[in-house]
């Protein structure tokens, strides 16, 4: 899930959020590293590709307001993308025969920033007839990750293959909703 950034009302006629945890489905992306090997089982690699997520709901949250007091947060309708910028540690061991083409199972983590984007539209307050929100920004933010990968050695220097990685990411800032 993603948490979003409570905001407090200003006046009477503006809304704030506060306690919006957004659900995020699973996505689709690509990446590409670059790296030093380091050893036959062991790399330093620098990372960036894009990853697109669906919104999935929301968890948690509420509108609030000097005017209503607070309200249940719903709806929604859009997606989340990241760039992430990684240094990763690889570690890899062969499958099968130790060849150029051989199939490895690699284990990896790696630190950096990751630029979070979303464009949400169609958030309601329950019970609050006509007020809606739209959430359309991004910000760099601290990143970490880790991961499981099968990969096939096309070349010395290359490989490919498909990857199953946590990734997580402070406090992404999409900054002011629009009502």
């Amino acid at each position: 899930s993603i948490s979003i950034k409570d905001v407090a009302p200003r006046d009477l006629s503006s809304f704030g959020i506060s306690g919006v945890e957004a659900d995020v489905e699973a996505g689709v992306g690509w990446n590409i590293d670059l790296g030093f090997r380091l050893s036959e089982s062991f790399a330093l690699e620098l990372e960036s590709g894009y990853y697109q997520n669906s919104f999935g709901g929301f968890e948690g949250g509420e509108f609030t307001s000097l005017a209503f007091g607070s309200t249940p947060i719903a709806g929604g309708d859009g997606d989340f993308s990241q760039i992430p910028v990684f240094i990763n540690a690889r570690w890899e061991i062969p499958l099968g025969q130790a060849d150029a083409n051989a199939w490895r199972l690699g284990v990896f983590g790696g630190l950096g920033v990751v630029n979070v984007s979303a464009e949400i539209e169609d958030i309601t307050a329950v019970g609050v007839p006509g007020v809606t929100a739209t959430v359309d920004g991004s910000s760099w933010s601290f990143g970490a990750q880790a991961g499981v990968e099968l990969s096939w050695r096309i070349a010395d220097n290359a490989r490919f293959g498909v990857s199953y990685r946590l990734m997580y990411v402070e406090g992404a800032d999409f900054g002011r909703a629009t009502y």
